[in-house]
């Protein structure tokens, strides 16, 4: 098959189904992608014969309406307007156009690290109000807690001010600023300063019993830094001589492709396949960048919330290492999406081919079936309490005996 000429595009691959929740952190954006930006012209000069049809059309509208229409026009908003037609034309879930507070979200998300000050707001009764504190984040070093009320920052009102607005301030500071807080029948002013934040998106615990030790590693994303994460906590629970692991993928919706494949690589050798990917080019089958296959055994809890890069993971490990899933059916998102920056910087995912198990199996819109199915005890989401934790108690049973 002939390979296709691409433009070099500003664009990251990635899993999931990154319908995200907007959590209006307080933030600039520290670009996670790399190559050239799309230039700001709508098209590229080439001959007649060299420009589609279809193209020719758009150009000659396009050049039409800037020409002739009465009122004033922006240029860039009428080439946005022509993009986000395209998108939507395309009747995909996963490809969409994305706003700037989705954006933002989207590119925090992925890259698993933000500078900003460290607090997630909502718009509450008394005004802009703290809905969480970041550890370690220069807000929580200078004493904000959740519920406070911004009121001012420097010599700024925000009574009347939305919190995109806000966000929009902050990002503008370069310095330390003051910040005017309600708390209950108090008025506090903090300086604050923004700072480089690294997410947690691994967690770990060891679990012990009958002279046994299983490590459990709880995922909440694969951002760009997981992979790190995953690493060390791995091979700290590793040294301890652990006899099994379990790998805790509930609620987690995906992220990149890279960072699902080096974790993958950490268990298997490069003898393994860890995925496949096919596209219009064809299949291509990925295979582990490892040294060492692990030969403890591996569990894997799953709801229906786990999507795309975690069913990536469960899938692999169950085809290739024989690892267990417990819990109940995933969500069943077999595509990828590529995430494209345009000469605005306002950004777009389109989906790009489809994800197989290293078995060939594509489990869009199916999801895996758990070896072991479980509901959760519903008491569980309301204090999560790990004794009511119905999931992961039947997943030590099958290290531990009863």
């Amino acid at each position: 098959m002939k390979e296709k000429k691409k433009k070099q595009k500003n664009t990251q691959e990635m899993f999931g189904t990154l319908e995200v929740s907007v959590l209006l952190i307080l933030t600039c954006i520290i670009s996670i992608f790399s190559g050239t930006f799309l230039g700001n012209k709508f098209f590229v000069k080439k001959t007649a014969t060299e420009i589609p049809i279809e193209l020719n059309e758009v150009i000659d509208n396009y050049n039409y309406i800037i020409e002739n229409f009465y009122g004033e026009v922006n240029k860039e908003d009428v080439v946005k307007g022509a993009i986000k037609g395209m998108i939507e034309s395309l009747g995909d879930n996963y490809t969409s156009f994305l706003d700037p507070v989705n954006s933002d979200t989207l590119n925090i998300q992925l890259n698993g690290s933000f500078v900003g000050v460290g607090v997630e707001i909502i718009n509450g009764d008394e005004g802009i109000t703290i809905n969480k504190v970041i550890e370690n984040s220069p807000a929580s070093k200078e004493g904000l807690k959740a519920g406070d009320v911004f009121l001012k920052l420097d010599d700024i009102d925000l009574s009347e001010k939305s919190t995109i607005e806000f966000t929009n301030l902050i990002k503008e500071q370069t310095s330390k600023f003051d910040l005017l807080i309600k708390r209950g029948e108090k008025q506090i002013t903090k300086k604050l300063y923004k700072d480089e934040i690294v997410l947690k998106s691994v967690h770990s615990k060891m679990h012990e019993k009958d002279n046994k030790k299983i490590g459990y590693l709880k995922v909440e994303l694969f951002a760009s830094n997981t992979y790190e994460q995953f690493k060390e906590k791995l091979h700290k629970l590793e040294s301890e001589n652990i006899n099994g692991l379990i790998i805790d993928v509930r609620f987690n919706s995906g992220g990149h492709l890279s960072s699902v494949g080096d974790i993958l690589s950490l268990f298997l050798d490069s003898t393994h396949i860890i995925y496949q990917t096919e596209s219009k080019e064809g299949i291509k089958k990925t295979y582990s960048k490892g040294t060492i296959t692990k030969k403890y055994p591996i569990v894997v809890l799953s709801n229906g919330d786990s999507a795309s890069a975690s069913e990536l993971l469960m899938g692999t490990l169950r085809d290739e290492l024989g690892a267990k899933i417990v819990g109940t059916q995933s969500f069943g998102k077999g595509t990828v999406q590529e995430l494209n920056t345009i000469s605005s910087q306002d950004q777009y995912k389109i989906t790009t081919k489809k994800w197989l198990t290293p078995k060939g199996t594509f489990i869009d819109k199916v999801g895996l079936q758990p070896d072991v199915i479980i509901e959760q005890d519903h008491e569980y989401y309301d204090t999560l309490d790990e004794a009511k934790d119905t999931q992961l108690k039947e997943a030590l049973k099958l290290f531990f005996k009863p």
